[in-house]
């Protein structure tokens, strides 16, 4: 039988940061919710594989504005509820 070992809460909680790397199905994802809101949102490591650029095309022609800054930095700004019909 496998030994119990427990662990101790954290006493001053967690902070740090994370590089993680671009992921299609996160960046097919963060650019639709992102769009989906209506405050900017900052994109970080956005993968530029061919579909993720397709989403990008599609969420630009309901409206959503998005821009390139550069490799791993993108910037979105939803349409919130005024999605053209």
């Amino acid at each position: 039988m496998a030994d119990v070992k427990t662990i101790a809460a954290a006493t001053h909680g967690w902070q740090g940061t994370i590089d993680i790397p671009g992921d299609k199905s996160i960046s097919h994802r963060s650019v639709m919710f992102a769009g989906l809101g209506n405050t900017p949102v900052h994109i970080k490591n956005f993968l530029h594989a061919a579909d993720c650029l397709s989403t990008v095309g599609v969420m630009r022609a309901l409206g959503v504005n998005v821009e390139f800054l550069n490799e791993k930095g993108t910037h979105c700004y939803g349409q919130g509820t005024a999605w053209p019909l």
